[in-house]
């Protein structure tokens, strides 16, 4: 083992989250230790890792510089606005493949950018040709309705490693497509083990042989799948009234100001003007 490869897998095994801190991300430090053990577990020389949405990187960066990582696949369909379970679309300004890669160059400048291949399209459409050799953790992150991330997770299997993972981030928003992509596991007859990461919003599916052995070793606390959906269904109401009811605040602070724009300038408000 090199140098480097010494180095980054002394950093890996302790769970080292500033791995995945140079570029910020919306996962949590418990989220960052949860995918850190996905990465350690399905890691061997010559593997590759894809994700379902990138947005800019920032869960990607560790297997980017991983000295065993042979490919990193990207999967993104790159549009301004995603459907969201909490009721609206998320505005990604900029979110492009090529800010993406920029970012990623500035963060980690000895980083073989040539082993990140990236897809602006819908997960169905690459195919499994395109993703050699098969990835031995799929990371989804995209749209984050019960819908999309069953969907995400069908395509996942069958462009997987047989001995893979499959891991959902903001499991809690999407809890009823993982449930229905594990009834279809137990329908296949598909040997599967799955459990989410106590403290973190990451659920991961180990799927083919010793896959109860394989999840428990990850060396982080993981909760039954059944204990977390009962707690998903309030947290996830919870989130969306919480939106609904912020959104509803901005609303009237606009409006007020709106409003008060013109008594202040005498210009007449206008039936349909957009606040």
């Amino acid at each position: 083992m090199s140098d480097l490869e010494d180095s980054f897998y002394q950093q890996l095994s302790s769970l080292d989250v500033s791995l995945l801190g140079v570029i910020p991300t919306s996962a949590t430090i418990e989220d960052r230790r949860a995918l850190l053990a996905l990465h350690l577990a399905s890691r061997s020389p010559g593997y590759s890792y894809l994700e379902v949405g990138s947005e800019m990187g920032g869960s990607l960066q560790a297997h980017l510089i991983d000295p065993w990582c042979a490919k990193v696949f990207s999967v993104d369909l790159r549009v301004d606005t995603v459907r969201d379970y909490r009721g609206t679309f998320q505005w990604y300004n900029g979110n492009t493949t090529a800010a993406m890669r920029e970012r990623l160059r500035l963060a980690w400048p000895n980083a073989q950018l040539g082993k990140l291949i990236t897809f602006d399209m819908q997960a169905s459409q690459v195919p499994a040709e395109a993703l050699v050799p098969a990835p031995a953790l799929i990371f989804i992150d995209a749209e984050h309705t019960d819908r999309a991330a069953w969907a995400d997770f069908r395509w996942a299997l069958k462009v997987g490693a047989q001995n893979g993972f499959i891991a959902f981030h903001d499991a809690h928003l999407v809890w009823g497509g993982i449930r229905r992509a594990l009834a279809d596991l137990n329908r296949q007859g598909v040997e599967h083990a799955a459990g989410q990461f106590s403290g973190s919003s990451v659920l991961a599916i180990a799927l083919g042989a010793e896959a109860r052995g394989r999840l428990n070793g990850l060396g982080l606390s993981i909760s039954e799948p059944e204990l977390f959906f009962k707690q998903a269904r309030g947290l996830r109401r919870k989130e969306r009234l919480e939106h609904w009811r912020n959104r509803f605040e901005w609303t009237k602070v606009a409006c007020r100001e709106r409003l008060k724009h013109c008594w202040q300038t005498g210009k007449r408000l206008v039936t349909g003007d957009r606040y």
